[in-house]
């Protein structure tokens, strides 16, 4: 076995093992776009055994923090899959305490993640810390399902042509930079932006409040600038609903952390589910508690 960081010339070979794994379909700009080494990167690394095939593989994100008023490197785990041929052998495992060192020897204060189902047993047993969860809350639109039926890129933008008739003012990523007072967050920064969603269509203004969105089978919606009243949260939501209704998506989710005061404007809404998504940290320096960390969608992925 061998565990290696993979460059551009491994496209092939992972674009098969991605389709085996999880039905995922990259193209090669995709893949440069989101695994490429650069200094936003650690690469990917993964596992190959005798006959040339990839046993476990998984990816790592170089991101900056602000913890206790200091910046800190932190680093993400994404698309953490596994052969389905390889899978109960523990080279997921072995994969895992390898990135870990690399994390640790490139300067990472800690490493976090959020894991789904497969993944969260694993990640537990190699001690990571599970503080809370996000809350993904989902109102259903009554609206004929085009998005069924025709591709995301024709119904993303859509979507955006719509937004446009909202939108009081559109902003250069270049203004976005967040901060939270008492709070401990991943910092938005220029960089951050440009490598998560590589232009700004994604980043939206709706009666003054900045939003970041994706459409992934539903409209998925963060904030990036607070919602102070619920006015303007229920203004910015019909508005939401509209574009949903509009664009033939039946399902709008808000993503939250459970930090958010934004939560407590959802109490009184009719036609929602409320799901959550684990957070989880993996502790380098031992100094963090973790339990005044904020996420925001964006954190989760890259677009």
């Amino acid at each position: 076995m061998a565990i290696r960081f993979i460059s551009d010339k491994d496209y092939e070979l992972l674009k098969l093992f991605f389709y085996q794994s999880n039905k995922i379909v990259y193209s090669l700009e995709e893949f440069k776009n989101r695994y490429s080494n650069n200094d936003s990167r650690l690469s990917m690394i993964y596992e190959i055994d005798e006959t040339n095939e990839i046993a476990a593989f998984l990816g790592v994100f170089i991101e900056k923090a602000s913890v206790n008023n200091n910046k800190v490197i932190a680093c993400q785990f994404v698309d953490g899959l596994t052969n389905p041929k390889f899978r109960g052998k523990g080279y997921f495992k072995i994969l895992a305490l390898k990135v870990f060192d690399e994390c640790k020897n490139y300067g990472c204060s800690f490493i976090f993640g959020f894991p789904n189902k497969m993944a969260y047993p694993v990640w537990k047993k190699l001690g990571w810390v599970f503080k809370e969860n996000m809350k993904i809350i989902n109102f259903y639109i009554p609206t004929f399902p085009l998005s069924l039926f025709f591709s995301k890129s024709k119904i993303t933008m859509k979507i955006f042509n719509l937004i446009k008739k909202f939108e009081k003012n559109s902003d250069s990523l270049s203004y976005f930079t967040t901060t939270k007072e008492n709070k401990d967050f991943i910092i938005h920064d220029l960089k951050f932006f440009n490598r998560k969603v590589r232009d700004n269509k994604q980043i939206i203004t709706i009666d003054n409040v900045k939003l970041v969105v994706k459409f992934d089978k539903s409209l998925k919606v963060g904030l990036i600038s607070d919602i102070n009243d619920r006015h303007t949260f229920l203004s910015i939501l019909k508005k939401l609903k509209t574009l949903c209704f509009f664009s033939g998506i039946v399902r709008l989710d808000f993503i939250l952390h459970p930090n958010n005061t934004l939560l407590r404007f959802f109490d009184n809404e009719k036609n929602v589910s409320k799901h959550t998504v684990p957070v989880g940290f993996w502790e380098i320096n031992k100094l963090f508690d973790f339990e005044n960390f904020e996420f925001n969608l964006i954190d989760f992925d890259t677009y």
